[in-house]
């Protein structure tokens, strides 16, 4: 079974306008991946990548609750902690080559 490897992304207590710039610049980081995302489907292949789209209100909801909980912490003079662990597990898919008579080849998938 593959093993599942962490990185420690952010660790230590912050302000909340840091927190905020780092927290909302990540979260923008993956807004932009997936507006590319979108963009080259719609490009290459005259549709839109639903799954982009999907995400991308996800985290402009979830930038939102950022923004909303680091202002009541900025409203009470507080700082804040952030502990944020990545966790990376290959995942192998078999994938069906439509050009090879029904070849089958592993490839690695990267979630994002």
């Amino acid at each position: 079974m593959p093993r599942t490897e962490k990185v420690q992304l952010i660790a230590g207590t912050f302000d909340p306008a840091d927190a905020k710039d780092i927290l909302v610049t990540l979260i923008n980081s993956k807004i932009n991946f997936h507006h590319l995302k979108n963009f080259s489907s719609e490009e290459r292949f005259g549709e839109s990548c639903t799954s982009s789209k999907e995400r991308i209100e996800q985290l402009k909801e979830a930038r939102q609750k950022v923004i909303d909980i680091l202002q009541a912490a900025a409203d009470n003079n507080d700082k804040v902690i952030i502990d944020s662990v990545i966790k990376i597990k290959p995942r192998r898919m078999n994938i069906v080559l439509p050009d090879r008579d029904k070849k089958v080849q592993d490839v690695e998938e990267i979630s994002l």
